[in-house]
C-alpha cells in the first residue's frame, strides 16, 4: 500500500514536470528570440536591464542552444519515462529498504550509548546550538551572504538553478535560502537558518558515526571537537553551502569506509550515490572530496581484487555522474559549461610554481582549520599525520586510519596536478579525518588507564576544548570580519538619518549596503569610485564610505568619522 501511494505521487509530479516542459518548449519555440529577453527580463522586474541581459546573459548563441536542448530533454523525458514504467517500483522498494536499513544502523548506533552518555549528547548539541542560534541573530552579515541574497535568495528560484556566475552559488544551499527567505522572519535568519538545522544534522550524525570506531565517551568528545572546530562554527554561522559541504564530505568518508569493510555493498549503494550528488549540487569543489573517497577505495580494492564490488561501484559512479549533469544542465544551457570548472578567482601556475606554494599554502590552511590558534599550527596536523601513520603500521593497515591519511594527504597530490592554490576553505571537509586522528592519539595516550581515568580524562579534553574553541571564535571573528561590524554601523545609523545618496570607493561595502537598504526597502543611489578616479568634489552626498581615495569635504557641514582597517573614513551629513 505505502508503495503503491508513492507511485501514484511520483507519477503526478513526473506528469506535471512533462507538462512544464512541454510549456517551455513551445514557449521557446514560439517565440522570437527578443520577445523571449522581453518576457524573462519583465518577469524579473529588470526591463531597463535588457541590453545587458541579451549580452551578457542570453546571447542568440546561447538561446539557440537552449531551443535545442530543450528538444533534448524531452527527448530524455520520453527515455526516463519509459524506465520509470518499468523499473519504478522495484526502484521504490529498494530505496525503502535502504531508508529502513540506515533507519536501523542510526537506531542501533544510539543504543549503543548509556543513559547517561545520551543525555551529555542531548545536552551538549542542545547547548551549541542555542549558542548558534545567538549568533546568527546577533552577529552581522558578512559579503558573501550579502551578494548571495541579492543575486539569488531574492530572486525567482530558476534564477539559482541557472545563473552561475560565481562559485558563491553553492546550489543546493542556495535553494534552501530561496525557500526560508519566503518565512515571516527577519532577512538574516532566514538566510542563516538552514545551516542552523544543518548543524543539528551534522552533530548527531558526527556522534553516530564516531561511535562505530569508537567507545561511547570517545565518540563524545570527538562530536564535540567537531561541533566547535572553526570551519563547522564559521559556516554554522554564515549563510553558506560549506557547512553542507562538510556534513556530505563526512558522510562520503563513512561510506568509503563501509564500501572498503563489507563483502556486500549494495546497501551502501544508494546512499553513497544521493551523497556524492548532493555535495556536487552543494559546490563543484566536492570533486576533491570524491577523488580521495576513489583513491581510498582503490587502495584496497586492489589488494584484496574483490572484483565483484568492481561492476557495482562502476555504476555508481557512472549514476554520481549523469545525475550530476542532469542538476546542472540548467547552469550548463544558461551560464555555459565554463562558469562551473573554471573559477576566474583562483590562478592558475606552471607545475614548479605551484609547487614552491605548496607548502605556504598547506601551512595557511592548517592554521584555517584549527582557527589561527597559531602560525605553528601545521605542526598539529604533522603531528596527527605521523601518529595516523604509526598507528597504521602497527595495526596492520586498519582502514579508517589509512582513509584518514588518503584524506588528509589528497590535497597536496590535487594541487600539484590540478597546478592551482585554491582557498584554504575548500579543505574544510579535511576537519573530520583530523577530528579522527586526534581520536586516535587520545586512544593512545589512555590505553593503559584504568576505565574512570580514561573516561575523565577525555571528559576534561572535551570540557578544555569546548570552552577554548569557542573563546577563540569569539574573539577571533570580529577581527576577520571587522568590515561587516563597520558595514552594520554605518547602515544603521544611515537608515537612520534617512539617507539617500552615497559615495563608496569599495565594492566590499557596497555590496553590504545595498543589502541592508534593499532588506529595509528603502531606496539609495551610490556613485562608485575607482582608485585614483577624480570625482567632482560639489557634490553633494549624503554618506561617503573611503577606503582608497581622498575626497575634499565641508567640515562644518559633515561629520568625519575614522574607522579600523579597510576603511580610511566615513564622511556622514551633518
Amino acid at each position: 500500500m505505502r508503495i503503491k501511494i508513492i507511485l501514484y505521487t511520483l507519477y503526478i509530479f513526473w506528469i506535471l514536470a512533462g507538462i512544464f516542459l512541454l510549456g517551455v518548449i513551445y514557449f521557446l519555440w514560439f517565440n522570437e528570440y527578443q520577445n523571449v529577453c522581453i518576457v524573462i527580463c519583465n518577469y524579473l522586474g529588470k526591463s531597463h536591464k535588457l541590453a545587458e541581459f541579451q549580452q551578457t546573459y542570453l546571447t542568440i548563441e546561447r538561446f539557440r542552444l537552449i531551443r535545442y536542448g530543450s528538444v533534448a530533454g524531452l527527448i530524455g523525458y520520453l527515455f526516463l519515462s519509459y524506465l520509470f514504467v518499468q523499473k519504478l517500483p522495484i526502484w521504490i522498494a529498494f530505496l525503502l529498504d535502504t531508508i529502513t536499513f540506515v533507519s536501523k544502523c542510526a537506531r542501533s548506533k544510539w543504543n549503543l550509548f548509556s543513559t547517561t552518555h545520551k543525555w551529555i549528547a542531548i545536552t551538549v548539541i542542545t547547548l551549541l546550538s542555542l549558542f548558534k542560534l545567538y549568533q546568527i541573530i546577533t552577529i552581522p552579515i558578512s559579503y558573501d551572504e550579502a551578494w548571495t541574497y541579492l543575486n539569488f535568495s531574492s530572486k525567482p528560484i530558476f534564477v539559482t538553478l541557472t545563473y552561475y556566475p560565481a562559485p558563491n552559488n553553492h546550489i543546493l544551499f542556495t535553494l534552501l535560502t530561496d525557500i526560508f527567505s519566503h518565512l515571516p522572519i527577519p532577512t538574516q535568519i532566514a538566510l542563516r537558518l538552514p545551516n542552523w538545522f544543518v548543524l543539528l544534522l551534522t552533530g548527531w550524525v558526527s556522534l553516530l558515526i564516531l561511535r562505530d570506531w569508537f567507545s561511547s565517551s570517545t565518540a563524545l568528545v570527538g562530536m564535540c571537537l567537531f561541533m566547535i572546530s572553526y570551519p563547522v562554527q564559521l559556516y554554522s554561522l554564515q549563510a553558506r553551502g560549506y557547512l553542507l559541504y562538510i556534513l556530505l564530505g563526512m558522510l562520503a568518508f563513512y561510506l568509503t569506509y563501509k564500501i572498503i569493510t563489507r563483502s556486500d555493498i549494495r546497501q551502501y549503494q544508494v546512499p553513497f550515490i544521493v551523497v556524492c550528488v548532493l555535495g556536487f549540487y552543494v559546490m563543484p569543489s566536492f570533486l576533491y572530496v570524491a577523488f580521495s573517497c576513489s583513491v581510498s577505495i582503490l587502495f584496497f580494492l586492489l589488494q584484496d581484487q574483490t572484483w565483484k564490488k568492481w561492476k557495482t561501484l562502476f555504476v555508481s559512479f557512472l549514476w554520481i555522474v549523469i545525475l550530476t549533469v542532469c542538476l546542472y544542465l540548467p547552469v550548463f544551457l544558461v551560464s555555459g559549461v565554463k562558469s562551473v570548472y573554471d573559477n576566474p578567482y583562483v590562478k592558475r601556475y606552471v607545475f614548479t610554481e605551484a609547487l614552491t606554494k605548496l607548502i605556504p599554502h598547506l601551512q595557511a590552511t592548517a592554521n584555517w582549520l584549527v582557527g589561527y590558534f597559531s602560525n605553528y599550527s601545521y605542526l598539529l596536523l604533522i603531528v596527527i599525520v605521523m601518529g595516523l601513520v604509526v598507528y597504521s603500521i602497527s595495526r596492520k593497515f586498519q582502514p579508517l586510519t589509512i582513509i584518514s591519511l588518503i584524506f588528509l594527504v589528497c590535497p597536496a597530490v590535487i594541487i600539484m596536478f590540478h597546478k592551482a592554490i585554491p582557498f584554504e576553505r575548500t579543505w574544510s571537509y579535511c576537519i573530520f579525518p583530523v577530528i579522527i586522528g586526534l581520536l586516535v592519539l587520545t586512544e593512545l595516550l589512555v590505553t593503559r588507564a584504568t576505565s574512570t581515568v580514561a573516561s575523565w580524562t577525555k571528559a576534561g579534553i572535551g570540557s578544555l576544548a569546548i570552552i577554548y574553541c569557542i573563546w577563540n571564535f569569539a574573539s577571533t571573528y570580529p577581527n576577520i570580519y571587522s568590515s561587516d561590524f563597520y558595514a552594520r554601523q554605518i547602515a544603521g545609523k544611515s537608515l537612520a538619518k534617512n539617507y539617500r545618496s552615497f559615495y563608496i570607493d569599495n565594492d566590499y561595502f557596497e555590496v553590504l549596503l545595498y543589502y541592508y537598504y534593499t532588506t529595509n526597502h528603502q531606496p539609495y543611489t551610490v556613485d562608485n569610485a575607482q582608485v585614483g578616479q577624480q570625482r567632482d568634489s560639489q557634490k553633494k552626498y549624503d554618506c561617503l564610505i573611503l577606503s582608497h581615495s581622498e575626497f575634499p569635504v565641508d567640515k562644518l557641514q559633515y561629520e568625519i568619522m575614522d574607522y579600523g582597517y579597510p576603511l580610511q573614513k566615513v564622511v556622514f551629513r551633518k
